[in-house]
């Protein structure tokens, strides 16, 4: 009890962050780059174990994209697939500390939702009853690395 006390205090500490930087991020990807993509939207699978983030490509391909974690975030694997046929987008993946950086075989082209899903995600070995942010960043070759915007991951509390 007291463990889930304490990191839900950081947790919320850590959403305040997460969505004061949102209202910033999202006013200087549209102003840096006419709105390259978006964070669509976000949640979870599979009772919550998994969470997943849609990211739409608006008016500029891009490469990559970068996704940080700053909650100390566990996971057992990634897909990535495309949003409106589930099917797999090939790529590579870099995991760095508290990041997850994702680059394409091919650039996403405008109009193309992208989903990744980040399966079995924990947070300090808790899966329930916690928002995770996801901080999410793209990168063209236009415009170098844009910020799309924060991904606020609420699991469901199974108590």
């Amino acid at each position: 009890m007291m463990k889930r006390l304490i990191f839900t205090g950081l947790s919320t500490l850590a959403i305040i962050n997460a969505s004061l930087l949102t209202v910033e991020t999202i006013a200087l990807a549209k102003n840096s780059s006419g709105g390259v993509g978006t964070v669509a939207t976000a949640g979870t699978l599979d009772a919550g174990r998994d969470h997943f983030i849609n990211v739409n490509v608006e008016s500029e391909p891009f490469e990559r994209l970068r996704i940080v974690c700053v909650t100390f975030h566990k996971f057992s694997a990634i897909k990535v697939v495309d949003a409106a046929t589930n099917q797999p987008i090939p790529h590579t993946i870099d995991l760095g500390f508290e990041e997850i950086n994702i680059t394409f075989d091919q650039s996403l082209q405008v109009g193309k939702t992208v989903k990744i899903i980040i399966e079995n995600s924990t947070v300090r070995g808790i899966g329930e009853g916690i928002t995770v942010p996801y901080r999410i960043f793209a990168f063209s070759n236009t415009f170098g690395e844009i910020p799309l915007g924060t991904a606020l991951v609420k699991t469901p509390d199974n108590d």
